[in-house]
Formats: C-alpha cells, structure tokens, sequence
C-alpha cells in the first residue's frame, strides 16, 4: 500500500491521479493519510480515486469535544462509503474514542489502545486489549 499524506502539497492533482491509477492498476492499494489535518482534504478527495482515507487523530480528537462533531464525523465516514473508500481512525487511545468512531461509521482503526510501538518485536502481542471486542472469540493457531 502506498500512503499520501495531505501535508505534502499537490498543485497538478489530475497527474498526480493518473499516477495514482497506474498505481492501483498494478495491484497496489493506495490510502489518503491524514484526512482532516489541513485545508486540502475535500478537494484531494474529489479528484484523486484512492482506497482508503486515513482520518487524522486530531480530527478524531476534534470531533469528540466539537458540538457538531458527531453529525460531520458521520457524515464524513458516510460520504467515503459512498464513494467507495475505507476508512481508518487514528490515534485511538481510549475505549471512548472507539467507541465514538464505530458509532460514527468507521471501518478500521489504529492507536495505542491496541499496542505501543516496540522496537523489540517479542513484545508484539497482537490485541494486547482483547476485552474492548466483547463479541470477537479468540482463535487458536
């Protein structure tokens, strides 16, 4: 998978979109990260045909604490859905959080409520939290 993060500034987004098919067409998916970090996200998801749009943490984090943050997090997880990309919540720290963006529509999440990053990859436990997903069962290997 290849990410685009909105902080890097694309001024000829029509190219960079057919670079994007080229892309995908050889079997790469390709994420906007960053969504909602900055001015450019609505426009880059109008043109650019991606598969996933990351919702940046402090979008996510925006959204708990704004009045209106519910209504345009939904709505904005329902418009990727209708355009037929996944979405990914970032920095998901606490049961809330999630809670509020499975709510809200959210397909997939990432933060350190499921693990802090280690360089010691024995310390890698795949759901170090697993009683957040009471309706998951375990599955031996």
């Amino acid at each position: 998978m290849f990410e685009i993060t909105e902080s890097a500034h694309m001024s000829d987004l029509d190219s960079a979109n057919k670079f994007i098919q080229k892309v995908r067409k050889n079997g790469y998916r390709v994420c906007l990260d960053d969504f909602g970090a900055g001015s450019a996200s609505f426009q880059y998801l109008s043109v650019l045909e991606v598969d996933i749009v990351k919702l940046d943490g402090s979008a996510v984090r925006n959204a708990q604490v704004a009045a209106k943050g519910r209504a345009f997090f939904s709505a904005l997880t329902s418009l990727c859905h209708n355009l037929d990309v996944e979405t990914v919540a970032e920095m998901i720290e606490t049961p809330e959080s999630l809670a509020f963006v499975r709510e809200c529509g959210v397909q997939t999440v990432q933060g350190f409520l499921f693990g802090r990053p280690s360089e010691n990859v024995n310390e890698f436990n795949p759901l170090p939290k697993f009683e957040i997903f009471p309706n998951r069962k375990i599955q031996e290997y």
